[in-house]
């Protein structure tokens, strides 16, 4: 027999009477219920709590994440680090270091090609002027003006 046949074959299964019946019956002796189920008191007031304090914990996660009220304890701290004057006078202090280290490169060359021996990996000290100052630029790039020492940079912004 062929495959096509069989499945022909297959649209003509019928459930037995007695299976049929049983169905029926059972179906139509369930009666709908239209109404919702009554609740008590005590329930009402169950999901009325349960609302409320849903609610409250939104507000207050939504507080908290937000920074509340100003003056509260639940105020996060505001980033000392994404200032414009700290981002500005950091800029300048690793301005200055690359100068410094460029200087202290420098002096070493100059020694190391002077004395004709082997430069060492010691680190140089520069010497840099107490009244030194940096000069900033509104309309471009801030260049010092002399080497300042990171602090020294930090105090001069501050003033």
């Amino acid at each position: 027999m062929n495959i096509f046949e069989r499945l022909k074959q297959l649209k003509f299964i019928r459930p037995e009477t007695s299976f049929t019946e049983r169905s029926r019956r059972e179906i139509l002796s369930t009666q709908p219920s239209l109404t919702a189920p009554r609740m008590t008191v005590r329930q009402i007031l169950a999901r009325a709590l349960e609302v409320t304090v849903a609610g409250a914990l939104v507000a207050l996660f939504v507080l908290v994440i937000t920074g509340g009220v100003a003056n509260s304890p639940l105020t996060p701290v505001p980033f000392a680090a994404v200032s414009p004057t700290a981002l500005h006078a950091e800029a300048q202090a690793i301005d200055i270091q690359i100068q410094l280290t460029k200087l202290a490169y420098q002096a070493s060359e100059a020694t190391a090609t002077a004395e004709s021996t082997p430069s060492s990996n010691a680190p140089m000290n520069v010497a840099v002027p107490a009244g030194a100052a940096v000069a900033a630029s509104s309309t471009g790039p801030s260049a010092p003006t002399s080497t300042l020492s990171v602090d020294q940079a930090l105090q001069a912004l501050t003033n």
